[in-house]
């Protein structure tokens, strides 16, 4: 039965004898980087992707083997082809990242196709349920195949690590695959033929509607991405591919309410859509003429972008991300790339692109943002998502209408959050084709990439709340300030406690500064801010420390001082804080008495999603008991509290915390403290457990 089986996957003998030869020559894995792994190499629509797992299965013994897809869509088409051709319904599954993960039920699978997003949330105990694994498509660019690759070459230089299983990389674009192999040193190459035994390509399957490039993807992407534009900014020049995606981008307009057309106007759209001919520029009526000031102006990809751009008055433009490529006709990309180069600061470009796209426009899109201010050009992803927090990382459905939802943006807008890092973090930081990299680390040949510096931090999966979630705002100037303010504040106190590796105090004056950005924080931050930048500030704190522990040379550090100084004065001179310091309506509290309004609910088991990024010192206040202080006042004090990190209860006193003195109904029942004392633990009760807590940010005077 089985060898039949095998006939039937495996056509061609010349590819089913590679096969049987790799069963007793490939070694196994001895914790060297890409010690025993198999690289295979096939043409192009070849169908290994579902013919080679379960041949692999079959040939070490019936094992169960999983294959890892660059989306969910890729391994249920995987499953299916597999299922159709070979006729294995009963062996081959797909495990789809709605359902529920068991692998009980899996481990009686010859073969099962996963995402890599689900093989990051179950790494563990899939490397413990299976004998092989393998990596598909690793030359796709997207966060979670190229974590999963990292994550894969951490596993194997572990001296203790748990996998036994052997690992197979395929892929058929070798041209891409010089960064990702990288990875994986000492790697056995085989080149295959078509395992089906065919001659000719399978026509190519786009798994994911976004990877389309047609005009129904990108017309939802111009919509979303004019509406983080305030109409009042002029014009915005807008690029289709074709003549004939005019009308429909128009009429969508209109559908949208975007362009509104009748009296009175409105200040949330645009008078005008108009199709502007930039062939015949001096004669077209929308700028030699009316000139109107909210406008959309529709045109098509034309020769020498940057002469006609020059000089016209818009204020941003819009264009697809494939546009940028040089394979497009008329050398398109190239000219783009020129306008954005040759406009000086005048506008502002927007690069829509879906969530697969990622950062993997072309190398020469990165040449442009060294070559001029980064600012200018923002890549922009419209595809946002409203989740639960623990949705989130257990891949439920987002449109769910459950209770208690909090609302997250969920955006790849990395480039941004890097650039920020950068320019207002560490000035001395450096990006390059979207690797991180020290003027120090260059020299010492210590580069490393966005998702390896994440790795090596210990985040796993939090890390996407740092890169991630930036909520959509009006312009890149109130995004930049949000992060600026929240980020280093957050970084600098959480790199003072003991848990955490810290900058040493002697290189820059803590004490400066955290005083005045803890004070703008507790009065400015709101709940979901501060859930974002907890990751964030991880992030920076524990790279400060790494790099303050590992370099002996620590001159780029004194401008850490001059960059908090910035942000201090920043804070001080925004209208809100001018107010409370004048006495206006919005008054500030004493560090002893700050809470933050219309808190939001949000789930333990998010904070245990954090995965090691949950402080000691975050605590959950479950019960508060009522006393009478020495002047016979009633106060409330700390019955109960939960160690988010540790899940054990434990012993909270008033001092480490906040002034419990306000009325028993302004202090809700459930709370989340940020305190600087160690936390004493104590044996947990009985009687309840853990409830849904409610996301605050109280936090000490003293710190």
């Amino acid at each position: 039965m089985a060898s039949s089986l095998l006939q039937k996957a495996i056509p061609n003998e010349a590819v089913l004898q590679t096969l049987k030869g790799l069963q007793d020559s490939q070694p196994k894995n001895n914790g060297d980087t890409g010690s025993g792994i198999i690289f295979l190499q096939g043409e192009p629509n070849c169908g290994n992707t579902s013919r080679i797992p379960l041949a692999l299965s079959i040939l070490q013994g019936d094992v169960t083997v999983v294959s890892i897809q660059p989306t969910d869509a890729a391994a249920a088409y995987a499953c299916n082809i597999a299922k159709e051709v070979i006729d294995v319904n009963a062996s081959v599954c797909h495990v789809p990242q709605s359902q529920e993960f068991n692998t009980q039920i899996i481990r009686h699978l010859k073969v099962w196709y996963i995402s890599a997003r689900q093989f990051l949330l179950h790494s563990d105990e899939i490397l413990r349920s299976v004998s092989v694994v393998i990596l598909d498509e690793i030359h796709y660019n997207s966060v979670n195949h190229e974590l999963s690759a990292v994550l894969l070459r951490e596993r194997l230089q572990q001296k203790d690590s748990p996998v036994r299983a052997r690992i197979v990389l395929m892929s058929s674009y070798i041209r891409r695959l010089d960064k990702r192999m990288m990875l994986f040193k000492n790697t056995t190459t085989i080149k295959l033929g078509r395992p089906d035994g065919t001659t000719l390509a399978a026509p190519q399957i786009h798994y994911d509607s976004k990877d389309r490039e047609n005009m129904s993807d990108y017309t939802e992407m111009v919509i979303s991405t004019l509406r983080t534009i305030n109409p009042a900014d002029g014009i915005v020049l807008v690029f289709v591919p074709e003549k004939g995606d005019i009308a429909a981008l128009r009429d969508r307009l209109r559908k949208e309410k975007i362009v509104h057309r009748r009296l009175p106007q409105r200040d949330d759209a645009w008078d005008h859509a108009v199709y502007l001919d930039m062939n015949d520029i001096e004669t077209s009526s929308p700028l030699k003429n009316e000139k109107p000031k909210r406008s959309i102006i529709i045109a098509l990809p034309y020769h020498h972008t940057h002469r006609n751009i020059k000089g016209l008055p818009y204020k941003h433009v819009i264009f697809p991300h494939w546009l940028t490529r040089d394979t497009y006709s008329e050398d398109y990309g190239k000219e783009m790339r020129r306008a954005i180069v040759m406009s000086k600061g005048e506008m502002r470009f927007l690069m829509a692109h879906s969530q697969q796209v990622w950062l993997s426009c072309t190398k020469s899109l990165y040449d442009t943002f060294e070559m001029y201010p980064t600012e200018q050009v923002l890549l922009v992803d419209p595809m946002e998502y409203y989740c639960k927090a623990h949705y989130l990382f257990k891949d439920r459905s987002p449109h769910s209408g459950t209770e208690n939802e909090l609302p997250l943006r969920f955006r790849h807008d990395i480039y941004s959050v890097v650039w920020v890092v950068q320019r207002l973090v560490l000035p001395k930081l450096v990006v390059t084709d979207g690797t991180l990299v020290s003027e120090r680390a260059i020299l010492n040949d210590r580069g490393r990439t966005v998702v390896e510096f994440m790795l090596e931090l210990d985040l796993k999966f939090n890390w996407a709340l740092f890169l991630t979630n930036i909520r959509t705002y009006t312009n890149d100037e109130q995004r930049i300030q949000h992060l600026f303010d929240l980020f280093i504040p957050l970084a600098i106190v959480m790199s003072k406690q003991e848990y955490v590796l810290r900058p040493r105090a002697k290189d820059f004056d803590q004490n400066r500064h955290i005083s005045d950005a803890m004070h703008f924080m507790k009065n400015h931050g709101q709940p979901r801010d501060f859930g974002d930048a907890w990751c964030g500030a991880k992030c920076l704190s524990l790279f400060l420390s790494n790099e303050l522990d590992n370099k002996k040379n620590l001159e780029w550090v004194v401008d850490i001082p001059e960059n908090l100084e910035r942000m201090v004065e920043r804070a001080r001179s925004l209208p809100h804080v001018t107010q409370g310091r004048e006495g206006g309506k919005e008054d500030f509290h004493t560090h002893d008495e700050i809470f933050v309004d219309q808190p939001e609910p949000i789930y333990e088991d998010f904070l245990i999603c954090l995965c090691g990024s949950v402080p000691s010192n975050l605590a959950c206040v479950m019960e508060l008991e009522e006393g009478i202080d020495d002047d016979g006042n009633t106060v409330m004090s700390i019955g109960k509290a939960m160690d988010m990190s540790a899940g054990k209860e434990v012993m909270l006193s008033r001092e480490s915390l906040i002034d419990l003195s306000p009325s028993k109904d302004e202090i809700p029942l459930e709370r989340l403290y940020v305190t600087y004392d160690r936390i004493q633990h104590i044996e947990p009760r009985d009687d309840d457990s853990v409830r849904p807590i409610t996301l605050m940010i109280p936090l000490t005077s003293e710190i």
